[in-house]
């Protein structure tokens, strides 16, 4: 009897074995299984994408607000400098031009009052004053003198020179330039004249020029009026030397 119970097991048994190794049944569960591998990866697949896809929208969400904010922050804040910076210009505009305006006025009182006491204490400097002329005579011919401080030396024109006679006595040896204001040719020089002034003698040298513009025949310089010991009387607009007192022309 027991014999037969083991023997009906082994058969059952055997028959087990060789379905679960047939190779049609193996073929058919590896496949299955390699599916619902499959499908199971395209799952997981699908899901890290999802939430990966969920993920990075959130950072990108997070990040452009923050980026957005910042941004936002820096532009307030640029545009509030700017509006600060064109107040401040505004402002310093308005105070350096009424500093500007204070200061012009101040400087205007300032010139008034010095031109007020230039016209109250030396009112000739605000007009034009007459130069100094004289008159004289050469060989009985009338002339006109320029009395000229400012001068080194008494000149008289080639001109003049030869019109009044004196011409011949010109030394050419002593020609050049004249320098001034611009430049005369120096034909030579006249080393003694003398003119009639009031009945005395005036005792001079001249250097004759090509030309000379000046509105009168002689111009009459410094060495002239410290070699005859001449002086100037504003005062009573004369010339004095010798006890003698040269009236000024027009």
């Amino acid at each position: 009897m027991t014999d037969v119970i083991y023997n009906d097991f082994d058969e059952n048994f055997n028959s087990i074995l060789n379905n679960i190794y047939d190779p049609e049944i193996l073929d058919s569960i590896l496949t299955q299984y390699i599916l619902d591998n499959n499908q199971t990866n395209e799952l997981n697949t699908e899901l890290n994408n999802e939430l990966n896809n969920e993920l990075n929208t959130e950072l990108n969400n997070e990040l452009n607000t923050e980026l957005n904010n910042e941004l936002n922050t820096e532009l307030n804040n640029e545009l509030n400098n700017n509006q600060t910076n064109e107040k401040n210009t505004e402002l310093n505009t308005v105070l350096n031009n009424e500093l500007n305006n204070n200061q012009t006025n101040e400087l205007t009182n300032i010139i008034n009052f010095n031109y007020e006491l230039a016209y109250e204490r030396i009112p000739e400097s605000l007009f034009e004053c007459n130069m100094i002329y004289i008159e004289g005579i050469i060989n009985n011919k009338k002339i006109k003198i320029f009395v000229d401080t400012g001068a080194q030396h008494s000149i008289i024109s080639y001109n003049k020179a030869k019109e009044f006679g004196i011409d011949y006595l010109i030394d050419k040896r002593f020609n050049g330039m004249a320098q001034g204001v611009g430049q005369q040719e120096i034909i030579g020089r006249i080393h003694y004249i003398e003119v009639n002034v009031d009945d005395y003698m005036l005792q001079l040298g001249v250097s004759v020029l090509k030309d000379i513009n000046i509105q009168a025949d002689m111009l009459l310089g410094i060495d002239t009026l410290i070699s005859n010991n001449i002086n100037i009387d504003f005062q009573n607009k004369c010339l004095v030397f010798h006890n003698i007192k040269i009236p000024f022309i027009n």
